[in-house]
């Protein structure tokens, strides 16, 4: 029926259209837990993104979020085997957050499961398995946390196409789609070990690359890093950029390369994508992560061994 309408008809309808994407825009939180159960709840509505109030939770409610971000990781199939690392600052503490237990899967990972350890790598609390950790986990996300006190979760990954694109010389374009545009100027580090006698100072570099800023950084030839005020921040620019990513190796494996593709080149228009990116991240992390635990929760349960 809309397809035999005049255009000047259909106006009404378009501009009805986007004042609801509008609406959309600022919806931040639809359900009333971060660890959603396996049903959307209808009842809980929808709230807007102003209005979201900075929630404190406890360390029970971080170590089952973060052992959902395990899980979640592994469902995406973004996990490298027992390495790669999530970790949570906790909360009242600068020096102490929760790591995986080295030499699980991140499907098998619970909340009693993960291990308390100190920027220096001392094990505070083994969990429920074996207070094993890796010390390249340590080396990087203790450097990290140290340096950067909003960062209470850091996410890292070896995603594929997050390590080719950190690995190109043309680097991150994030002019190439919108989810990099959201994701704004990243910078890229070149690659060093993290473990040996240098592997300290070379994290301490890592971390210096990030800045004070900036928010997720790539490793040359090696993968991702992403930080963020809460697990469900850190979460979805985890997958904004890992989407970027993606969308940049099709788009340059074309036989011109990266001359063959085009991209969003206008200043104004990228800084404020990627100030709006901020705000985004911040405000509908919560409801997109409670998603991304349902799924888990229907896929892979179990991972909330506290309750």
């Amino acid at each position: 029926d809309l397809l035999n309408r005049p255009w000047a008809a259909l106006a009404p309808i378009l501009c009805q259209s986007m004042a609801a994407l509008r609406v959309a825009r600022i919806i931040g939180h639809v359900l009333p837990s971060t660890c959603a159960s396996q049903d959307f709840d209808k009842t809980a509505g929808p709230r807007a993104a102003g209005e979201i109030t900075p929630t404190h939770k406890g360390e029970s409610e971080l170590r089952a979020e973060l052992a959902a971000a395990y899980r979640i990781v592994a469902h995406l199939g973004w996990d490298d085997g027992i390495q790669n690392h999530l970790t949570v600052r906790i909360p009242g503490t600068s020096n102490q957050y929760l790591i995986n237990s080295y030499g699980m899967g991140f499907e098998e990972v619970t909340a009693s499961s993960l291990v308390k350890i100190d920027h220096d790598g001392n094990v505070l609390e083994a969990g429920s398995v074996a207070g094993s950790v890796n010390v390249a986990g340590f080396n990087i996300h203790g450097a990290v946390h140290k340096a950067r006190p909003d960062a209470l979760c850091v996410m890292h990954t070896h995603e594929n196409n997050c390590a080719a694109v950190a690995s190109m010389k043309c680097g991150f374009l994030p002019g190439l789609s919108q989810h990099g545009l959201l994701c704004g100027e990243v910078p890229i580090h070149k690659y060093g070990p993290t473990t040996g006698p240098h592997g300290e100072n070379e994290c301490a570099n890592m971390a210096k690359a990030l800045g004070a800023t900036s928010r997720a950084l790539l490793l040359e030839n090696h993968g991702v890093l992403v930080i963020g005020e809460s697990i469900p921040e850190a979460m979805m620019r985890l997958w904004y950029i890992t989407k970027a990513c993606q969308i940049q190796v099709l788009a340059v494996s074309g036989p011109l390369g990266v001359a063959g593709v085009n991209t969003v080149d206008n200043p104004r228009m990228r800084a404020g994508f990627a100030e709006g990116g901020l705000n985004f991240f911040k405000s509908v992390g919560h409801a997109e992560f409670a998603h991304h635990c349902r799924v888990v929760d229907r896929v892979n349960p179990g991972y909330n061994d506290l309750s």
